[in-house]
């Protein structure tokens, strides 16, 4: 099993953040995305729910599964099929710190490289990076 971690206390409201992750579809904050479609899930619990991102530079979308949405605990998970690193899982939390600030953690974590040519630590690099960019953006967004 491969980790990919990316963490960042974020200066805003627990409640902001999540209002804005937790809108799981929804990625008009993040500029390197340059479409984003939703699919709907008939699950009460949102469970099913698809967000297709369309990217620069990459000739498909990548589809990302809700898999559970916590309010409570302002915890998501969601999985991304079709992608070089196998049983590739994510679960986002936030956790207040203070009133005004929030720790956010990305945790992702695959099997295996499906590809040949990329090494775990090729992705790991790649998705940290990607992730601790979006939590900058995030950021800015909830300014």
């Amino acid at each position: 099993m491969h980790d990919i971690i990316a963490e960042k206390t974020l200066a805003a409201p627990i409640e902001k953040v999540w209002a804005l992750v937790s809108d799981f579809a929804n990625l008009d904050w993040y500029g390197p995305a340059e479409k984003v479609e939703k699919i709907a899930s008939a699950n009460a619990d949102r469970s099913g729910e698809i967000r297709r991102i369309h990217m620069p530079d990459m000739p498909d979308p990548v589809d990302e599964i809700l898999d559970s949405i916590d309010n409570a605990t302002h915890t998501l998970r969601y999985h991304i099929p079709g992608t070089p690193m196998a049983n590739y899982q994510v679960c986002v939390s936030l956790t207040a710190n203070g009133e005004q600030s929030t720790d956010a953690k990305w945790h992702a974590t695959f099997t295996e490289i499906t590809m040949d040519g990329l090494t775990p630590e090729m992705m790991i690099g790649m998705m940290e990076g990607t992730y601790s960019g979006m939590l900058d953006e995030i950021e800015n967004a909830t300014k």
